[in-house]
């Protein structure tokens, strides 16, 4: 574990990358009256798991030099080391372009700095933002992908459970893999995770998916939409106006499927939560592989909701009675089961009953059993 995390200081930065331990970041950014705009970016690590890392990272990594205030701040009893940094911009369509251009940040990172050499691609793997629309009154962006910030007691999959940019395999997904929350964000909160985002307006802001306090609306772990996309407003309605459900596209409602399935789950304007049977992700996403009967409800931040039922069933029909490929010298009586429903049970290609069938003749006999995912058993036997 230690040799892995001096690794990751050493190659980390600006972004949170693949993560072990307790950390996070912090955004914030400020339109001011004046047409000016301020981006303020933090970075947490928990002391105690990172303070050797970061020590072996001076150097190496810009969060170690003078570009960065360092400190220390203790949340919900955790003590983390903050690296934090603020940019400058002389109007909002400046600061869009650059928070969503990974160059263009790089750039804007470099001027100042005390080691412009230390920003780069290497260093530097996106832009906080992958899409953005401001002005004056209207904010709108989604969120680099939080899969950059999974804590390693979490699996590969635990870790796309809040990554709306992959596809997240819900299989396995419980509460006891949560330890016992319903939500992804609770558990990755309790893990000490920290994500907060927030934007300040000159003017009071109307609406928003996040949580409002006069000019400044704000987003944190537990309250992420599942799309990662931020809205908030000081003029209009587009939240409140929306009458329109999120759309839950790959899968049919009460279908069965004997394979993977993979669904995306979309909006109009924001899907701000996803449950699958009742546990909160954070995630569009969503591949189902294991078998099993799933219920995928999507919501968006207007309180607009649908929901989709259906089963992954992969496993084929079960033939009792004979085994594949005997010989037997009496009559034989098979019985046919499956972990859902048998659809139907051919003897020799004509249809028999679905629950049992007795042969009695003398001959070569070739079984099939197909379940209504399709799914299809097969056994021959002779009865000589």
């Amino acid at each position: 574990m230690k040799k892995k995390l001096s690794c990751l200081m050493l190659t980390l930065i600006l972004v949170i990358s693949a993560l072990t331990g307790c950390m996070g970041q912090g955004v914030a950014l400020t339109l001011n009256a004046d047409g000016t705009c301020t981006y303020m970016v933090k970075y947490l690590y928990e002391k105690e798991t990172f303070q050797e890392s970061i020590n072996q990272a001076a150097g190496t990594s810009p969060l170690t030099t003078a570009d960065f205030t360092k400190a220390e701040e203790t949340i919900n009893g955790m003590t983390y080391l903050t690296f934090s940094r603020q940019l400058t911009f002389a109007n909002a369509e400046t600061m869009k372009m650059t928070l969503t251009d990974l160059t263009a940040y790089i750039n804007k990172l470099k001027e100042g700095s005390v080691n412009a050499a230390l920003y780069s691609t290497e260093t530097i793997n996106s832009a906080p933002f992958s899409e953005m629309s401001l002005d004056g009154s209207t904010f709108t962006a989604k969120a680099t992908s939080t899969s950059d910030s999974m804590t390693s007691s979490m699996s590969s999959d635990m870790a796309k459970l809040s990554d709306s940019a992959a596809y997240a395999e819900i299989g396995k997904l419980n509460t006891k893999a949560l330890k016992g929350y319903d939500s992804v964000y609770a558990y990755m909160k309790s893990c000490g995770l920290i994500m907060d985002y927030s934007i300040t307006f000159p003017a009071n802001v109307t609406e928003s998916n996040g949580t409002v306090n006069g000019a400044t609306a704000s987003w944190s772990t537990d309250t992420m939409p599942a799309d990662s996309r931020l809205i908030a407003v000081t003029a209009g309605n587009p939240l409140s106006a929306d009458t329109e459900a999120p759309v839950i596209s790959g899968v049919k409602n009460n279908g069965i499927y004997k394979k993977a399935v993979k669904l995306q789950i979309t909006d109009n304007v924001n899907v701000k939560s996803v449950t699958v049977n009742g546990i909160t992700i954070g995630n569009t996403f969503l591949k189902a592989s294991q078998s099993k009967s799933y219920k995928i409800t999507a919501t968006d931040a207007s309180g607009n909701t649908s929901s989709v039922s259906f089963r992954v069933d992969s496993k084929k029909p079960v033939i009792k009675g004979i085994t594949n490929g005997k010989k037997v010298t009496k009559p034989v009586t098979l019985r046919f089961k499956d972990n859902v429903k048998v659809k139907s049970v051919t003897i020799n290609g004509k249809n028999v009953n679905t629950r049992k069938a007795t042969v009695q003749k003398k001959g070569r006999y070739v079984v099939k059993v197909k379940d209504t995912a399709g799914n299809v058993a097969k056994a021959v036997f002779r009865i000589a």
